[in-house]
């Protein structure tokens, strides 16, 4: 009996062990969720983030900064298959988000990964026919994974 315990305990012990391991193994291998700066100046056209390794399925993360009062933009995501590359994939399923003042931030749904994109951007489009600028951070991936 007193045996029987102690392979209860072990095992227990065992499985406890190992589901740590695995957890702590999916946070050492974190998503590249670190924060780049971006600066879109509009000009009645659509601006770009740098590309960046997309490594995870979770959202995109844009938080404006700064931006001109009284103007907005809209973003969404876009794929493209290498950080020098021009294509320029369109990869938001029609999800777009609205910034409009400093400290505006959104986790934006993307299909980057999806899709088979290795790299992701979030596209800027300028919602006023007249220049004005916006800048903030952003990452491909987030770290609460969202």
């Amino acid at each position: 009996m007193l045996r029987n315990k102690i392979k209860k305990i072990a095992g227990v012990a065992l499985l406890s062990v190992t589901i740590i391991g695995i957890s702590g193994t999916v946070q050492a291998n974190a998503n590249n969720w670190q924060d780049t700066n971006f600066t879109f100046n509009f000009n009645n056209s659509q601006k770009y983030t740098v590309a960046r390794p997309k490594t995870d399925t979770s959202k995109l993360y844009m938080k404006c900064e700064s931006i001109t009062p009284n103007t907005s933009y809209t973003a969404h995501a876009i794929g493209c298959t290498s950080a020098s590359s021009s294509d320029r994939v369109d990869c938001s399923k029609g999800n777009s988000y609205s910034f409009s003042k400093a400290g505006d931030a959104h986790y934006m749904t993307s299909w980057v990964k999806e899709w088979n994109y290795g790299y992701a951007r979030i596209a800027g489009n300028p919602n006023y026919g007249y220049a004005f600028s916006a800048s903030g951070k952003w990452s491909p991936d987030n770290k609460a994974g969202l």
